[in-house]
């Protein structure tokens, strides 16, 4: 436990290779975030322009009896399909949060 700080991860647009190449100005909706975390308590996500939502693996009740938790944590977005895509991972409590790696699952629209 500590001070609050609040701290902001945003990606760049993804840009992932499609079947048939560069998904460069192609829409695409990122559905699913598969965060690697070490020792961590929680934290919120969303696309960019979309509503955050709370990590799921990582609710608690009390702060008190916040866990403490290393490894995969996936995150289902909700966003919708554009040539533009990116997402937020935000910490606001004084809770701690060690990101290891972001692993995007984006859909391409043909």
């Amino acid at each position: 436990m500590g001070y609050p700080c609040p701290s902001i991860l945003q990606s760049l647009p993804v840009v992932p290779e499609g079947t048939a190449g560069t998904s460069v100005g192609k829409k695409k909706r990122m559905n699913r975030l598969s965060v690697k975390v070490k020792a961590s308590s929680g934290f919120s996500y969303g696309a960019v322009g979309a509503e955050m939502a709370y990590s799921p693996a990582l609710t608690f009740e009390s702060p008190v009896h916040a866990p403490v938790v290393s490894g995969d944590v996936v995150c289902d977005l909700v966003a919708d399909f554009d040539t533009e895509t990116s997402y937020i991972i935000r910490q606001d409590e004084p809770y701690p949060l060690s990101i290891l790696s972001v692993m995007p699952n984006v859909t391409e629209y043909n």
